[in-house]
């Protein structure tokens, strides 16, 4: 067994507890300034990092800080023709993306009808993937 390196030392006045506000004003507060690096970089992943941040606020129940109207016109911008969504405007439909924006939907924040659910599903049943340990929330569609 390791020998176990302590690299920080925490003074004892540092906070003990798990600050939410400040995690939840970081998360809510991502992706605000539009021209950061940061933001451009993360272009490629944004749908997934939508739905992991979301879902980070609904486990603080701290949802309410979030842009929902900008988040529905965020998801809907990012829909294809054939049914599938991309990581970000103008980006490919990839299953990885799709897949988190019907976790979105999952979380009644885009309100599809239940037919466009069936026909997504449908889609991706299709489509000839194999499904991985991930893929169960798609199982949960209407």
């Amino acid at each position: 067994m390791g020998t176990q390196i302590k690299d920080v030392k925490l003074p004892n006045n540092c906070p003990k507890e798990l600050l939410l506000e400040k995690h939840a004003d970081f998360i809510a507060a991502y992706g605000k300034k539009k021209d950061d690096y940061e933001y451009c970089m993360t272009e490629f992943l944004r749908m997934s990092g939508v739905y992991w941040g979301l879902t980070s606020m609904f486990l603080m129940n701290k949802q309410d800080m979030m842009e929902k109207d900008e988040i529905i016109e965020f998801v809907k911008s990012c829909h294809h023709d054939n049914g599938g969504f991309g990581a970000s405007q103008y980006h490919d439909p990839h299953l990885l993306y799709t897949l988190s924006a019907i976790q979105l939907k999952l979380k009644r924040l885009w309100n599809m009808s239940a037919s466009y659910s069936k026909a997504m599903a449908h889609l991706l049943v299709t489509s000839g993937v194999k499904w991985t340990h991930d893929s169960h929330f798609v199982l949960l569609l209407p």
